[in-house]
C-alpha cells in the first residue's frame, strides 16, 4: 500500500466519509494479506518504493490471477515478469489497462505515468540475450528511470560497441547483459564512469549440453581457446565442465573431441 492511500484512508475516517468498518477492513490486511498460497506483501511499496513484484513462473494461472487482484486494489503501478501468453490474456480480461512485452515476457500495469530521471543504459552482447535485457529495461522503466537500448553489440565485433562510446558515457547507470564467455560487462566497466550492473545469461548452456549433436570439428576450434579459462553464468554447465576437465586433465591439456562433451557436462 502506497504512503498516500494510507493517508487518504485515515483522512476519510477524520472526516467521517469512512466509518470505522470500513478503516478496520482495509487496516486488518496490513502488512500482508494472508491468501493461503500467498502472503501478498502490501507494505513492500512502504519499505522500498516499489509494490512486490509478481513472478509468475511456477504459479498457477489462477493464483497469479488472485495475487494481480490484491495487489491492483493498494498499488499504482505493477510488474509480473516470466508471464506467457496465455496468462496474459486472462489477465487482460480482468484488467485491459495491462501491457504485454512479448520479448521481456513482462506484464505491467501503469495506473500513473512516474516521471522519468536518470538515464539506465541497457547493452546485450548478443540478439539471444535480448529477453534478459528486455527484463531488465522494462523493470527500470516502470520503476521511473529513462531508459536506453543497445542490442547485439557483443565484444566479438567489438567495433559495434565502441561505436556507442557517447551513450555509454552519458549513462548515469549501464546493464550489461551476456551469455557466452560474459566478456561484455568487463569491456564496458573499463569504458564507462558509471555502476555497470553485470547480468549474465545462459545462452551457451543448451549449445554446450546438445553438443555431440550440433558440434562439427571446426565448429568445435574455438572452445579450444577457453581452456585455461573457467567461466560460470547463470548456467553453471560450462564452468562446471571446464572445472572437472582441468582438474581431470591440467591446464595444458587438449579440449576433447565434440563427441565426447556430453559425458563431462553430466556432472
Amino acid at each position: 500500500m502506497e504512503i498516500d492511500k494510507i493517508k487518504n484512508l485515515l483522512n476519510s475516517f477524520k472526516d467521517g466519509s469512512a466509518d470505522l468498518e470500513q478503516t478496520l477492513d482495509t487496516l486488518k490486511q496490513l502488512p500482508f494479506e494472508d491468501m493461503g498460497f500467498a502472503k501478498v506483501d502490501h507494505h513492500r511499496a512502504l519499505r522500498t518504493g516499489y509494490p512486490e513484484v509478481v513472478f509468475c513462473q511456477g504459479k498457477t494461472h489462477e493464483q497469479v490471477e488472485k495475487i494481480f487482484q490484491a495487489l491492483e486494489k493498494h498499488n499504482g503501478n505493477l510488474l509480473l515478469t516470466r508471464a506467457e501468453p496465455e496468462l496474459f490474456s486472462r489477465l487482460q480480461a480482468v484488467d485491459d489497462r495491462l501491457v504485454y512485452n512479448e520479448a521481456a515476457r513482462t506484464i505491467t500495469l501503469e495506473k500513473t505515468q512516474r516521471e522519468k530521471t536518470g538515464n539506465v543504459l541497457v547493452i546485450s552482447a548478443g540478439t539471444a540475450d535480448i529477453p534478459v535485457a528486455e527484463e531488465a529495461a522494462v523493470t527500470a522503466s516502470i520503476s521511473g528511470a529513462n531508459v536506453e537500448r543497445l542490442y547485439d553489440c557483443g565484444v566479438a565485433g567489438i567495433h559495434r560497441l565502441l561505436a556507442q562510446n557517447e551513450k555509454i558515457q552519458k549513462a548515469r547507470c549501464i546493464v550489461a547483459v551476456a551469455g557466452m564467455e560474459g566478456a561484455l560487462p568487463s569491456v564496458v566497466g573499463g569504458l564507462a564512469s558509471c555502476p555497470v550492473i553485470a547480468v549474465p545469461t545462459s545462452v551457451l548452456v543448451s549449445f554446450i549440453v546438445n553438443a555431440r549433436h550440433n558440434f562439427k570439428s571446426n565448429d568445435y576450434m574455438w572452445l579450444r581457446l577457453f581452456s585455461f579459462i573457467v567461466v560460470c553464468t547463470v548456467g553453471m554447465y560450462l564452468g562446471l565442465f571446464i572445472i572437472k576437465f582441468i582438474a581431470d586433465r591440467g591446464i595444458g591439456a587438449s579440449l576433447p573431441d565434440p563427441e565426447n562433451v556430453g559425458k563431462f557436462v553430466s556432472l
